[in-house]
């Protein structure tokens, strides 16, 4: 049975409406400043293995519960707080992608590689639904 609506299904991420899990990655990305607008990294990427896609998927999911969290209380600050609380988000972060093994610029070429292949992304939604769900 076909629907009547014009709209396109979306999906939720914690409340918020996301068309996909790229929307999800490149939100992040740009936030967090791993480069331009997640621009495609100046060297190949490397070989990205199962392990590090769990990893990624892992620090994704984690960076954006911070930057949840960050927005909440940039909302409630006074504007001379903001530069620390973005600080305090930052270096959350950053612990964030080490305790997964990953550094920003890593992060960057996992990002852009996600972006240019469907298959990654496809993989890596698959890491995020299920730790969402509480499968690790």
């Amino acid at each position: 049975m076909r629907s009547n609506s014009t709209q396109p299904l979306v999906r939720h991420h914690d409340g918020v409406p996301v068309r996909s899990l790229l929307t999800l990655v490149l939100c992040a990305a740009v936030w967090i400043g791993v480069g331009e607008a997640v621009a495609a990294p100046s060297a190949p990427a490397q070989r990205i293995d199962q392990a590090e896609i769990t990893r990624y998927a892992s620090a994704l999911l984690e960076i954006l519960n911070i930057r949840a969290i960050a927005n909440q209380r940039e909302r409630g600050a006074a504007p001379t707080r903001l530069g620390m609380l973005r600080e305090q988000a930052d270096a959350a972060i950053a612990a964030s992608l080490a305790d997964h093994g990953l550094n920003k610029d890593r992060f960057n070429q996992i990002t852009a590689a996600v972006a240019a292949r469907p298959a990654l992304e496809r993989q890596v939604r698959q890491h995020v639904m299920r730790e969402r769900l509480g499968y690790r």
